[in-house]
Formats: C-alpha cells, sequence, structure tokens
C-alpha cells in the first residue's frame, strides 16, 4: 500500500480492486454455468424448494476463482506487504477446503444430519487454518484472554460461514448481502487504518456483485453450498482480521462492529433455529422460515423480500461504520436502536409463531 500517496489514489485502487473481481466474475460465471449443464450439476426442484426449474450450482466456483484471481493481482503487484502474506495465504488455504467440501455436497449431496456435521466440521478446520496464519480475534475484551479468543474466533467461522449457507435461500439474497457486507468492511478498513482487511472486503465484495448479474430473479444460476459457505467464511475471516480499536472512543463496544456488519444472516439463523426448536423440528432440516421466506409470507413479492434485507444489511452496516465515529453514550444508543430494529422486524414477522409448518425451505 505504499505505492497509493493520496486520497484520490486510495478510492482509485479500492475501485480497481472490486471492478475487477467483478469482471472475472461475470467472465466465469457463465462458464461455470455451462459446465454444470455439462457435469449435471444441478439443484432440481423439490417440495422444500421455491424454483420450477433445474438450475446450475456451480455459481460459486466463479466466486472462488474470481476471488483467487484478484488476491493473485494484488499479491504478484506486491500491495500485500510482508507482514500480511501469511495471513492472506491462511485465508485463501481455508477458502480452498470450504469450496472443495462445499462442491463435494452440491455435485453428490448427502443427508440433512451430515451435512450439518461435514459443514461444522469442514469450517471449524478453516477456522483453524487461519488462527495457525495469526488471525484471531483481538478486540479489546478478549486481548487479555488468549484461550478465550481462539474459541470464539473458531465459534464466529463456524457460525457466519453456514449463516450464509442458510441465507442463501432467494435469489440474489446470500450474494448481495454480501457485497454490501464486504463494503462495510472495506469503509472501516480504511477508517481504522487496515487496508488488507479494505483490500480482501472488496476482492469477495466484486467477485460477489459480478455473479449477482445472474443470480437476481429470475436467476439463472446459484452459488450453491461451495458459494454459499466460501462467501461466509472470507467475511467472518475478513471480520477477524480487522482491528476495530485503532480510532475510536468507544474500544470496549467494538465487538460488535463486525456482529453489526453480519447482522442479518446472524438474525436470520437465530431465527429460524428458535423457529425449529420451538416447534420441535430437527435444526438441520430445510423449512421456509427464514427471514427472506416470511417477508414472502407477509405480502412482499421474491424482488421486494430481497430488496428489503439488502436495506436493512445497508442500515446495519452503516450504523457499524458509524460506531469508531462516536463517543460512548451516543455508540450505546445506536446499538440499542439496532436491537430494537431486530425485535420490531421479528415481530412484525411473527417470529415466535409456530409458522413452521407454513413452507419449507427450497435447499
Amino acid at each position: 500500500m505504499s505505492k497509493i500517496v493520496g486520497p484520490r489514489e486510495l478510492i482509485l485502487f479500492q475501485a480497481g480492486i472490486i471492478v475487477l473481481g467483478m469482471l472475472l466474475s461475470m467472465i466465469l460465471t457463465p462458464v461455470c454455468r455451462w459446465l454444470a449443464f455439462k457435469l449435471n450439476v444441478l439443484d432440481k426442484p423439490g417440495e422444500r424448494k421455491v424454483h420450477m426449474h433445474p438450475k446450475p450450482l456451480l455459481g460459486g466456483l466463479a466466486i472462488f476463482i474470481a476471488f483467487n484471481l484478484v488476491l493473485l493481482t494484488l499479491w504478484l503487484l506486491e500491495y500485500i506487504q510482508d507482514e500480511h502474506r501469511l495471513q492472506v495465504f491462511s485465508i485463501a488455504a481455508g477458502g480452498l477446503i470450504i469450496m472443495i467440501v462445499g462442491l463435494i455436497d452440491d455435485i453428490r449431496p448427502i443427508t440433512p444430519r451430515i451435512k450439518l456435521l461435514m459443514q461444522v466440521a469442514v469450517s471449524a478446520a478453516a477456522a483453524m487454518i487461519i488462527i495457525l496464519g495469526d488471525i484471531k480475534l483481538s478486540v479489546y475484551v478478549f486481548d487479555a484472554h488468549n484461550a478465550l479468543a481462539l474459541t470464539v474466533t473458531v465459534v464466529w467461522v463456524v457460525g457466519i460461514t453456514n449463516s450464509f449457507n442458510l441465507l442463501d435461500n432467494m435469489d440474489g439474497l446470500s450474494a448481495g448481502v454480501g457485497v454490501i457486507a464486504s463494503v462495510s468492511f472495506a469503509v472501516i478498513g480504511v477508517m481504522q487504518q487496515e487496508p488488507v482487511v479494505s483490500m480482501l472486503a472488496l476482492a469477495i465484495g466484486g467477485s460477489c456483485l459480478g455473479f449477482l448479474r445472474y443470480n437476481l430473479h429470475p436467476s439463472k444460476i446459484f452459488m450453491g453450498d461451495a458459494g454459499s459457505m466460501f462467501v461466509g467464511f472470507i467475511l467472518a475471516s475478513v471480520a477477524v482480521l480487522g482491528v476495530y480499536t485503532r480510532v475510536t472512543d468507544v474500544p470496549k463496544l467494538a465487538m460488535m462492529t463486525p456482529v453489526l456488519v453480519l447482522a442479518v444472516p446472524i438474525f436470520d439463523t437465530a431465527s429460524v433455529v428458535w423457529i425449529r426448536w420451538r416447534n420441535h423440528k430437527p435444526i438441520f432440516v430445510g423449512d421456509k422460515n427464514h427471514f427472506s421466506h416470511r417477508l414472502v409470507s407477509f405480502g412482499m413479492s421474491h424482488s421486494k423480500a430481497v430488496f428489503f434485507i439488502y436495506i436493512v444489511t445497508g442500515l446495519m452496516g452503516l450504523l457499524a461504520i458509524l460506531v469508531s465515529t462516536l463517543k460512548l453514550e451516543q455508540a450505546v444508543f445506536l446499538l440499542l436502536y439496532a436491537a430494537a430494529t431486530f425485535v420490531i422486524i421479528g415481530i412484525l414477522l411473527g417470529v415466535r409463531r409456530s409458522d413452521a409448518d407454513k413452507g419449507e425451505k427450497r435447499n
């Protein structure tokens, strides 16, 4: 980053990253779509699914390749400095494992129970890889408790990785939320003087944006488990990589910054698990009680439901950006406002109502 000497150059550099990722993904996605049809890697219609025709499942492969090509470009141009190279390599290595296991499930689907266990195990293994790459939670309250920091890091990575997989239940949803979250992390990275966070966030954001061109309703391709878990893992890793206490008056609240950015997938996962538990349903069996499905049952169209979730994600990202600019009392009010937003949404959509039998998740 020493080659960047001013604000204008920084803006152009960041725009270049997201545009490169977008263009690569836009080129690669049709190729992966063709390959999915050729290899019969398709998500076929079913009782728990909302699409009526088979959809190719290799969109995640396009995102994966685009992201890594952007990283390779930044690496070769020496924008990734030596002190961050091990960290970036560990994220790439963890992402590779996530992608491989996800592709195995996309190509040869397995039972829901085994699938959940496998996804938890592989995301935990990927979390251990980034920990070995010197990426672990370094937020204020955990600095003096290394074992606790490592444990929370693993739980965070496993949770966010799989929450994006659960979130991928409507056209454009997981990819769009990924784009918005990545931009939020990129802005926060600049504000907190963490250039590697911005670069990684923009690389995955651009890769998702190019894929989104083919994934908006009505979609031509799905990202599959491989793609949704990969996007979730990269964003979880970027969140852990960030140091949120460099420029802020509220270091004790800094840990809430990534939680706010990723509040939508966290809320979706928590609410759907709660509903399944309340209705004595296995948490690993899909249904139509996700945030997006309940918006549709509330009267929204598919596209409007996804757009509404985009708005909520953007709002949470904006609040996360503001945390470091506020005094303690203001930051506390902001966090209470964010929490109240989801409480109100939950009440309006009947989170506590037993509606698990109204429909089931498409995947």
